[in-house]
């Protein structure tokens, strides 16, 4: 059975259905940072310690970070792991980065890379020297790995709730139709986003910790990690500040790619379901639920007529566009279409297209909620009136 909220179905950029919006907002993408020579940016966030810095990890494997300045003529490299980092593949590197809810106390950063040579995702605990302004490369504490059976298909987005815990996206390994059978398998991290404590004491043996109302925690043949599953491969997630809601984009594979608004223990229906689609492999197997299983629908869903490779966003919520407030900002990698939608708790509004870049790799926030577009290319975007 699939629970469907009332979802907005894309299939050509000009034809799309659901309420519209009365005014439109009418935003730009302005080049910013434009004096900086970046390599694969993958990712830009803020230090959440009252500064202004503007954080930017590269696929290869550095941390680069500037203040938030126009003007900016260079960089500092805050960290260099390219040694150690495995980017072969086209969705591997250095793919994920986020600061402790505590940074400005404990100077803990967390980054989620590929180990090289071999397929393994590796979550690690760095500390960040103040008085140097670098991340110190001797502090590394692995907190998680994870042997992947292909090279795509990783997931990558790591970010602290509202409840000060760790969320991680894993994708279900890589291929086509997900040939493993991991999205609905919970007795494995794959296709699925995780919920873990980094604050308990870190020891060889414990180098995390469960939180007790994780959905899953004491059912048998089960991750207690999984927060929620049934996810070819989030790329990118966010939470609204405001809220705590946690949106993701999903990536699809055949017709389909989707935003969906994450619940705790919910089941998002890969490889039964593609978005609200029921789904067939190439060899015309048609997977099951198990007896008893619900899925979860998406609430705005584009066909590939528009979108290929959706890059998840987030919700505005700065003060430079006030007509943007409460809106959800996200695009797509391939096409590099825009778009931003609201969402009521019932039913979303019709996308409106924004804009557009090849290669978004990434969505991001300052200090000010204000929004950034990361391009692999190298460059870099905010969305301004």
């Amino acid at each position: 059975m699939i629970h469907t909220p009332k979802l907005i179905v894309l299939l050509l950029v000009g034809l799309i259905s659901g309420p519209a919006m009365a005014d439109p907002v009418k935003v730009k993408l302005q080049p910013v940072f434009t004096k900086l020579s970046l390599t694969k940016p993958v990712f830009l966030t803020h230090a959440p310690d009252g500064s202004d810095r503007i954080f930017v990890t590269e696929q290869p494997g550095r941390v680069l970070w500037w203040n938030n300045d126009p003007n900016v003529t260079k960089y500092e490299v805050a960290l260099d792991i390219r040694a150690k980092v495995g980017n072969k593949g086209w969705e591997e590197g250095l793919i994920g980065m986020a600061f402790h809810p505590k940074f400005k106390d404990n100077g803990q950063v967390f980054l989620h890379y590929t180990a090289a040579p071999a397929k393994k995702n590796v979550l690690s605990r760095f500390t960040f020297d103040s008085e140097r302004k670098t991340i110190d490369p001797k502090s590394e504490q692995i907190i998680l790995t994870l042997d992947q059976p292909f090279d795509n298909h990783n997931g990558g987005m790591i970010a602290f709730g509202h409840d000060g815990y760790l969320y991680i996206s894993f994708g279900d390994g890589g291929q086509r139709d997900d040939p493993l059978d991991q999205g609905q398998n919970k007795n494995t991290w794959l296709a699925k986003i995780l919920r873990i404590d980094v604050d308990v004491p870190y020891t060889a043996d414990k180098t995390y910790g469960i939180p007790k109302d994780n959905p899953f925690v004491g059912v048998p043949s089960t991750k207690p990690e999984i927060y929620a599953y049934g996810l070819r491969n989030v790329w990118r997630f966010s939470f609204d500040r405001k809220t705590g809601d946690l949106w993701a984009g999903e990536v699809g594979q055949d017709l389909w790619e989707m935003i969906y608004l994450i619940q705790k223990g919910g089941n998002y229906g890969w490889p039964v379901m593609e978005g609200s689609h029921k789904f067939k492999k190439q060899n015309g197997i048609s997977p099951q639920l198990a007896p008893g299983e619900k899925v979860i629908g998406p609430i705005v869903e584009h066909n590939h007529a528009a979108a290929k490779s959706i890059t998840g966003g987030y919700v505005y919520r700065g003060k430079a566009i006030p007509e943007l407030e409460g809106a959800y900002v996200y695009g797509d990698f391939q096409t590099g279409l825009m778009w931003y939608f609201r969402w009521n708790g019932k039913e979303a509004t019709k996308p409106q297209f924004i804009g557009m870049t090849p290669e978004i790799a990434s969505f991001g926030e300052d200090r000010d909620g204000e929004i950034y577009v990361v391009n692999l290319k190298g460059k870099l975007f905010k969305i301004v009136k």
